[in-house]
């Protein structure tokens, strides 16, 4: 978690859990909404987490989602952050979604029997490696631009092929 001023780290609340979710972003300005193990209530979970925000007038959400993610993205945690995605720009909430590759530390777990991994490659097979220094260093960025109407308002935010984020 980044180190700003005033930040705060709360919880532990579950995503399924509405309750412990709006408790933990009580009297918060921003949420940073990253996406835990997939689960067949993913965009349910995600929901929670929005809906609370909105409950305790949090000003703006932070959701880190997936390079690729799509209604038919072949990996299938790009499709849950994309129903995500289109949640959140429909809550009426101040936002910002920064679309990573997959993690530095994540490959190896997701490889078959045969070393092939198959995940989020925006259609060309190539992959965008991000640690998670990388994904704190660009949400203290978006976090720190306060300003009322940032350029970061409602912009998708991802990680190009040469470590570079692009609108």
């Amino acid at each position: 978690m980044p180190e700003l001023p005033g930040a705060e780290r709360r919880g532990p609340a579950a995503y399924d859990d509405a309750a412990a979710m709006r408790a933990a972003v009580d009297r918060a300005s921003t949420l940073v909404l990253v996406s835990g193990h997939r689960t067949k209530r993913r965009l349910e979970e995600h929901a929670n987490a929005v809906e609370a925000a909105k409950a305790a007038c949090v000003n703006r959400v932070l959701y880190v989602s997936l390079v690729g993610a799509s209604p038919t993205a072949t990996y299938l945690n790009a499709r849950d952050q994309w129903m995500t995605e289109q949640y959140l720009a429909a809550a009426g909430i101040r936002h910002t979604v920064l679309r990573a590759g997959f993690y530095a530390s994540t490959p190896a777990a997701l490889a078959d029997e045969n070393f092939l991994v198959s995940g989020p490659g925006g259609g060309t097979g190539r992959v965008a490696l991000v640690t998670h220094a990388d994904i704190a260093n660009v949400v203290t960025a978006v976090a720190l631009d306060d300003d009322p109407r940032s350029k970061h308002d409602a912009a998708i935010l991802e990680w190009a092929f040469r470590g570079e984020l692009c609108h």
